[in-house]
């Protein structure tokens, strides 16, 4: 995340904290001075003349600190008007100096916006829907340079709040501008309320090339400054050569938000003398395209709408119940089905009494997710996290033309754990979320046959942009897996991840294999089990190889034990610590 154009990284938020200066005053009470002189008090005096401290003092004039202090004249400063485009939004940003402070060692001017129109964004990646109230730089009164930003959004009805700070890589960045400059910074960025982690990101900037550029306020020779993060394009500035501005005259924003921003400059007021050295033109390689990687046109609805739309879409999007398709017919069977009343005439499946024993049938989990390990971000990521899962066999299902006990779970405690966005083409963040936020667990659907999941569901809450609850299903393809395990079986199953709504789709392939029987000890006892190994690829994160330990006498409709490691960072244990047969 990043707040100005310098620091091209995804946002998920801005802070503005308003700077409100304090003037230390003196004591009011003076009318004590000065003090009269003490009278000697061992002799008495010689006469009865009254003491000279009877004489009214002069401090009856008044003080000379009752005339008014002088007040510090207000900092002085241009004033920058741009005008910033957001797909059809066209709003007017101008920028004021406030106050002159000195940040992180550096003296700065501190600039604030005001807008003619809250501007509203949708955030990239997550794409919920932004509207900036606020925005605020402190810049080097030396190079030009943001060394702290602050801002404040409205995401989803939650005002959030940010501060970064830069920490260059070296003494000679920033203005005056050469062709062919490099440098870098650090930018570590806070969140208030927290939603993780303080984090770092690395930018790279690089001055390349000089070039006229034509804004509303007239043609400039520019130095072009790209800024870019891990190999991803973040901002495109142009800074004019031709007159020392604290801010860029043109800024082209890719990564912050789902389309491009572009900002350009309107009025700077008042303009500084012109430069008697202004550099020749140099501009090699292609012109820039102003284009989103990854951009596709899709079929949509959302909450708002009741047709299907076509426009283009980039990056990661989500908001107000959005569905994308790659065809019109997909979009508008979707459509109807959203807008058909669902049947309630007829009861679920679910409500056939099965045959057996196994409805009712409850058993507890000790779960353990246990994280240690250098996040995506290359921060130090430490979690550890115990909570109590109950299952319960509800009833039988047909899921697909298998036959399902349907389990249903409650969660004792916060299921916390750590998922490392992979961010298309942003770099990644580690985002906090937390399973069964409510405490009630996932929907899990085992075939009768051999007790694998054939589907899945259960609620999840990211806490990020003001918290996102999502409802997510994964559902299995086991056609191949035995009734019976035995030593060295092995068999290959399909998953399956479709997010319409939040335009996400994962589908993965999984080799398994009985490598061998263990004897395994969890809280309930200990019991001889085989060992299945699950590898899976095609997935969006590493390391997808799970673990399950089934009993090998067949007593259990589910795992003894088992170890996930994939989807978060860590790795997540379930352990066996009671089981009651249904009666």
């Amino acid at each position: 995340m990043r707040i100005e154009s310098k620091w091209a990284i995804l946002i998920i938020a801005m802070l503005l904290i308003s700077l409100i200066g304090l003037i230390a005053c003196g004591d009011d009470d003076e009318t004590e001075e000065p003090t009269p002189q003490p009278t000697e008090t061992t002799t008495p005096p010689e006469t009865t003349t009254p003491p000279e401290t009877t004489t009214p003092p002069e401090t009856t004039t008044p003080p000379e600190t009752t005339t008014p202090p002088t007040t510090a004249p207000a900092p002085s400063g241009p004033t920058v008007v741009y005008q910033v485009t957001y797909e059809d939004e066209v709003t007017e940003w101008t920028m004021n100096v406030t106050s002159e402070e000195t940040i992180e060692g550096v003296d700065c001017w501190v600039l604030e916006a005001s807008f003619d129109e809250n501007p509203f964004r949708y955030a990239n990646p997550s794409g919920a829907p932004t509207t900036i109230t606020g925005i605020s730089y402190a810049i080097s009164k030396d190079t030009m340079d943001v060394v702290q930003a602050q801002a404040q959004v409205e995401v989803m009805g939650n005002a959030i709040n940010s501060i970064q700070t830069a920490s260059y890589s070296t003494e000679d960045h920033g203005q005056p501008f050469s062709f062919g400059d490099s440098y870098s910074n650090e930018q570590n960025t806070e969140m208030v309320p927290p939603m993780y982690d303080p984090y770092t990101t690395p930018i790279d900037i690089e001055v390349t090339a000089v070039e006229d550029v034509t804004v509303p306020a007239g043609t400039f020779r520019c130095f072009k400054v790209e800024l870019t993060s891990q190999g991803n394009p973040l901002d495109t500035e142009w800074y004019s050569a031709e007159y020392d501005m604290v801010l860029p005259v043109k800024t082209v924003r890719y990564a912050q938000y789902q389309d491009i921003e572009t900002r350009e400059l309107a009025s700077y007021d008042p303009m500084p003398e012109k430069n008697t050295d202004i550099p020749d033109l140099t501009t090699p390689g292609p012109e820039p395209t102003n284009e989103l990687p990854e951009c596709e046109q899709r079929y949509w609805f959302d909450d708002t709408t009741t047709e299907c739309g076509q426009k283009e879409f980039c990056g990661a999007y989500m908001y107000l119940g959005l569905q994308t398709f790659d065809t019109m017919d997909k979009c508008e069977a979707a459509l109807a089905e959203r807008d058909t009343p669902p049947e309630t005439t007829t009861p679920p499946e679910t409500t056939t009494p099965p045959s057996g024993n196994v409805v009712g049938t409850t058993w507890v989990y000790a779960v353990n997710y246990d994280c240690d390990e250098v996040g995506v971000q290359g921060n130090q990521i430490t979690l550890a996290n115990d909570t109590e899962w109950t299952m319960t066999v509800t009833g039988i299902e047909d899921v697909e033309g298998a036959e399902c006990y349907v389990t249903e779970s409650t969660v004792d405690g916060d299921a916390k754990r750590r998922y490392p966005y992979p961010g298309g083409m942003m770099p990644a963040i580690d985002v906090p979320v937390t399973l069964a936020p409510e405490g009630t667990g996932p929907t899990v659907y085992r075939a009768m046959d051999h007790g694998d999941i054939v589907k899945e569901s259960f609620p999840l809450l990211a806490n990020a942009m003001g918290g996102i609850n999502l409802d997510v299903a994964r559902d299995y393809a086991q056609d191949e897996r035995p009734s019976e395990l035995s030593d060295g079986a092995s068999w290959t199953y399909g998953s399956v991840v479709d997010l319409a709504t939040f335009a996400f789709f994962e589908e993965m392939t999984w080799d398994a294999k009985v490598m061998g029987i263990e004897s395994v000890t969890v809280p309930m006892g200990t019991y001889d089990c085989y060992k299945v190994e699950a590898k899976g690829t095609g997935g969006e994160n590493p390391d997808a190889t799970n673990y399950f330990w089934w009993d090998v006498n067949g007593e259990f409709v589910c795992p003894v034990k088992y170890q996930y490691n994939y989807i978060f960072l860590g790795s997540e244990t379930k352990e066996l610590s009671s089981y009651t047969p249904g009666s």
